[in-house]
């Protein structure tokens, strides 16, 4: 029972809406993703967690056309999953935001160059914001004291609005998130085919 109730428990990895779609794409992407059984540390339980990134790739790569040649979204995932399990093999179970980092080499270069701003000195530690710039008053994000944030206040005056934002569409978008279980069950799909 201890086993079962940890399983129910399982937090979702991947939160995405839920979709209506074609069933030889979704069983497709399915079949795909079977090759993170490769990657150490892949998290239990594994079939539940191939779901997940089956559904995950299928959201992730949609049809696009990339240096004048079509790529369709299996074929952009069946990259993904050679670039993480063969090419450059993940040291261990890197979750949605590594697939995206991989996708993103290829598909999406320009994401990979943003960097976060700076602290004012490397070394620097504000016990206040943790170098982050912002501090928390009241459930609201509010400038913080240090050098860095002042800094930082410079370079983007509206940092602040844009976390504020930020956080209130995080928030808004909570309730409306499904567990993946809910949106498709793979055996279901593969006894129709």
């Amino acid at each position: 029972m201890a086993a079962n109730e940890a399983t129910n428990k399982q937090r979702n990895l991947f939160p995405i809406t839920k979709r209506v779609g074609n069933d030889k794409l979704q069983l497709e992407f399915y079949e795909i993703a079977q090759k993170a059984r490769l990657i150490p540390n892949l998290p239990q339980p594994v079939d539940k967690t191939i779901e997940q990134v089956a559904e995950y790739l299928e959201e992730l790569c949609v049809e696009r056309t990339h240096k004048g040649e079509v790529w369709t979204g299996p074929r952009q995932a069946t990259w993904v999953m050679d670039e993480i399990t063969v090419v450059s093999p993940w040291e261990k179970w890197a979750g949605p935001a590594g697939l995206k980092r991989a996708h993103s080499t290829k598909f999406s270069p320009e994401l990979d160059t943003y960097k976060s701003p700076e602290a004012v000195d490397p070394g620097y530690r504000c016990q206040k914001c943790r170098d982050n710039s912002s501090v928390i008053v009241n459930g609201h994000h509010r400038w913080c004291d240090c050098d860095g944030a002042r800094q930082l206040q410079g370079k983007i005056p509206d940092w602040i609005e844009q976390l504020e934002e930020s956080s209130a569409r995080s928030q808004k978008s909570q309730p409306n998130r499904s567990r993946f279980s809910d949106s498709r069950n793979i055996k279901e799909l593969l006894s129709r085919i």
